[in-house]
Order: structure tokens, then C-alpha cells, then sequence
């Protein structure tokens, strides 16, 4: 367990590319007392509770996202639109982002640990990277990414494979923090790897 010995925690960032396992690493970081903040779920609520949100989906992509039976947004509807739409993919992006990474700050620093998880499947791309002392990039051979994805999402394979795509510019970027690199194969454990990781970040923090 990593116990806090300074005001504001210091933050590991967890990315990698889409069926990588990012959301397995960070389950076994919250299970080690380590608490993440994953931004894909905080970003779902995001459509669902900012009025701001809303209105702009509606107004760009049609109130038609949100007419569902409990009128939550249809988010294959919307995935399917901006993954074949750069231009409404950067347009959303730049709504959402900075919404964000001002959600982030406030969680953050009512966390009371020395090292909390900031999960971004985009760490790099939208600059999530520079709020990291630390990142993990996991890495896992795309064919068994491919059979994750289609487990987890009951995706075909052309929207698989489009979705992979338009990841094109998320690998990490040059950094002056730590770069940790993790095997997410099937026939590499896992938690040794977590375990070392946070042995290191400990050490820093003595």
C-alpha cells in the first residue's frame, strides 16, 4: 500500500491501444489501494449529467442520440458516427477534454495517497500525459486485442478494425517521466508486473 506523505498525490498514467487490458491493469491497482480515475467512464458521465454536453450533441448529431427508453445517449450511434468522422471526432474532443481534465483535478486532490491512476485510452493525444510523474503503456499482440474487443463489445470485425484505426496517434509520446511498458499477453502474468511497478513508485516517493 503506498500512504500518503505529501498534499497532493502524484499521478501514474495507464494508456495503451483498445482490447490492450488498460481497465484489468487498473482493477488490480484499485485492489493494491491504489484509486484510478478512468476516463472513459467519467467521460460517459459526462454525457449524461452535463447540460452542456447534451446540448451540444444534440445540436450538432440530432436529438436522435438520446431518444433511447430511458433517454440516455445511444452510444453505438455516436461511436459509429465519430469513429468514420475525424472532423466530429476532433469537434466532440474538444468539448469534452478540457471538461475533463477539470473533473480530473478536483478528484484528484481528494485522493489520500501518495500515487493515484489516471486510465486514458488517449493519455497522449490529449495531453493527459502532462498531469504524469509516471506512465504505463501496455501492450498485448493484436490478435488477441481483436478477440477482446469482440468479446467485450459484440462489435463485427469492420468496426473492430475502424475503431483500432482511428487510434493511429495515441502511442506515448517523448517524456521526461518513467515509461513502463507492460506485456498484457495471455501467457505473461500480469500482477508480477503491477507488483514491480508499484515497488518502483514507492521508492520514489521515500
Amino acid at each position: 500500500m503506498v500512504t500518503k506523505n505529501h498534499t497532493r498525490p502524484r499521478v501514474l498514467g495507464i494508456s495503451g491501444g483498445m482490447g490492450s487490458g488498460k481497465s484489468v491493469f487498473s482493477r488490480i491497482l484499485s485492489s493494491l489501494a491504489i484509486p484510478v480515475f478512468d476516463s472513459d467512464s467519467e467521460a460517459k458521465l459526462l454525457y449524461e449529467e452535463s447540460k452542456e454536453v447534451k446540448s451540444f450533441i444534440c445540436e450538432h448529431f440530432g436529438k436522435d442520440l438520446y431518444n433511447t427508453p430511458d433517454s440516455s445517449l445511444n452510444r453505438k450511434a455516436l461511436a459509429k458516427i465519430l469513429f468514420s468522422n475525424q472532423e466530429a471526432l476532433s469537434l466532440v474532443e474538444r468539448l469534452i477534454h478540457p471538461l475533463l481534465k477539470e473533473r480530473f483535478e478536483h478528484w484528484c486532490i481528494r485522493q489520500e495517497t501518495n500515487w493515484v491512476a489516471l486510465e486514458s485510452a488517449i493519455l497522449f493525444p490529449s495531453d493527459f500525459y502532462l498531469f504524469c510523474d509516471a506512465v504505463v503503456w501496455i501492450e498485448a499482440p493484436l490478435e488477441e486485442r481483436l478477440m477482446r474487443i469482440a468479446k467485450r463489445d459484440n462489435a463485427t470485425q469492420e468496426e473492430i478494425t475502424r475503431r483500432i484505426e482511428a487510434q493511429k496517434e495515441i502511442y506515448p509520446k517523448e517524456m521526461e517521466v518513467p515509461l513502463f511498458r507492460v506485456n498484457n499477453s495471455f501467457f505473461v502474468p500480469l500482477l508480477p508486473q503491477v507488483r514491480a511497478i508499484i515497488e518502483e513508485l514507492e521508492r520514489k516517493t521515500c
